[in-house]
């Protein structure tokens, strides 16, 4: 108060006791105002050097807001934290959004890093060939959000992983399905070529039992006529003995006559010679 005398005398005026109260209660306050506002400063600074969870945010929030409020109501005197305080609410109230978007901002980066390294590790599963159908992309998403679940910090975890899905699950799904179709084209042509294998095949077999089976019929024909020319040389040397039989028993009856004048062939002589003539003629027709 002494001071405020002096600095108003030197200044040429002289100040009431009122007036000189009222500016001990403006500067104090301010003052309070400063150290309280300073103190919510520290306190959620050294709270938020990491990301924290909306929910731990808000208790930070609350217990540093006490703390500087009970302070700037202790040092602010004269009651001037009534008129003061909603300047504190205020100041209090847009440090508090500063920082709320701090964390925010914080912890998407940091989940959108997080979500971009895990669908590298998809995308190369399926550029691999480790992921080939939509049954195993999903189970292969399912592991990356239950990870990104536990690692992922903040409040923005759950808004930065709906967005990340809803671009980039389509995307994986669209990979994974040409994989699909480039792996049935394979499949196809694997099993044309099989099928064609088999047709070759089972054309190489018919074509070598068609080659046996003409060349036994060749066989069987050249055995067939051998043995036709066999049957007809047989049937010659059979005419042939015959005739010669025929002959010597003319010959033979002949001597007889000679010998004894008296002589007369067999009643049979004559059959036996018409069926000598009707074999050799049967033969002949064979």
């Amino acid at each position: 108060m002494a001071k405020t005398y002096t600095e108003a005398i030197n200044k040429g005026t002289v100040p009431t006791i009122s007036s000189a109260w009222e500016n001990i209660i403006f500067q104090e306050a301010h003052k309070a105002l400063a150290l309280a506002t300073n103190l919510y400063t520290t306190r959620m600074e050294e709270g938020l050097k990491n990301i924290v969870e909306q929910a731990d945010f808000d208790k930070l929030h609350d217990k540093s807001l006490t703390s500087a409020l009970t302070i700037f109501r202790e040092k602010a005197i004269g009651g001037a934290y009534l008129t003061y305080e909603p300047q504190f609410q205020k100041t209090i109230k847009s440090s508090a959004a500063k920082y709320l978007e701090q964390n925010f901002t914080k912890s998407r980066a940091d989940c959108e890093q997080l979500l971009r390294t895990l669908a590298t590790n998809i995308d190369d599963s399926i550029f691999g060939e480790n992921v080939t159908n939509q049954p195993q992309l999903a189970d292969e998403w399912s592991k990356k959000i239950f990870a990104y679940r536990q690692v992922a910090r903040g409040p923005a975890k759950i808004e930065v992983l709906c967005d990340f899905l809803e671009n980039k699950i389509f995307d994986s799904v669209k990979k994974v399905s040409n994989v699909e179709a480039k792996q049935f084209k394979r499949e196809k042509e694997e099993l044309l070529k099989q099928q064609q294998s088999r047709h070759d095949s089972e054309y190489q077999r018919l074509h070598s039992l068609y080659v046996e089976l003409d060349n036994l019929r060749l066989k069987s024909e050249e055995k067939i006529s051998s043995l036709q020319k066999e049957v007809e040389l047989g049937q010659m040397a059979l005419l042939n003995w015959e005739e010669e039989k025929k002959e010597l028993i003319n010959i033979s009856m002949e001597l007889r006559k000679r010998l004894d004048p008296e002589f007369t062939p067999p009643p049979d002589y004559a059959s036996k010679k018409e069926i000598l003539m009707n074999d050799k003629n049967n033969c002949c027709v064979m």
